[in-house]
C-alpha cells in the first residue's frame, strides 16, 4: 500500500505496531512518524508513539505523546 501511496498515514501506523510486535521500538518510532508526518492529530499514531518510546525507555517522551493523544481524544483507552 505504502509503495503505491506514500501518504497512508494507517498504513505507516501499521507498520509502527508491526515493529513493536517485532520487538523494535525504535523501528516504531521512526514509523509512527512517518504516520505523524501525514496526519499530525492522529490518537491512534499518538498512542502507538507513547508506546514505542515507553518500550524505548524514554519516559519523557512516552508521557509527552499520551498527554498528545488525550489531548486529542481523553476517552482514548489506547493510552488511558
Amino acid at each position: 500500500a505504502l509503495a503505491v501511496n506514500p501518504a497512508l498515514a494507517d498504513a505507516h501506523l501499521f507498520a509502527a505496531t508491526a515493529q513493536l510486535d517485532a520487538g523494535d521500538p525504535a523501528g516504531a518510532v521512526a514509523a509512527v512518524g512517518r504516520a505523524l508526518a501525514v496526519d499530525s492529530l492522529s490518537p491512534a499514531a499518538l498512542a502507538v508513539l507513547a508506546a514505542a518510546h515507553h518500550l524505548a525507555g524514554d519516559a519523557r517522551a512516552a508521557d509527552d505523546a499520551r498527554r498528545r493523544a488525550l489531548l486529542r481524544d481523553p476517552r482514548n483507552a489506547e493510552v488511558d
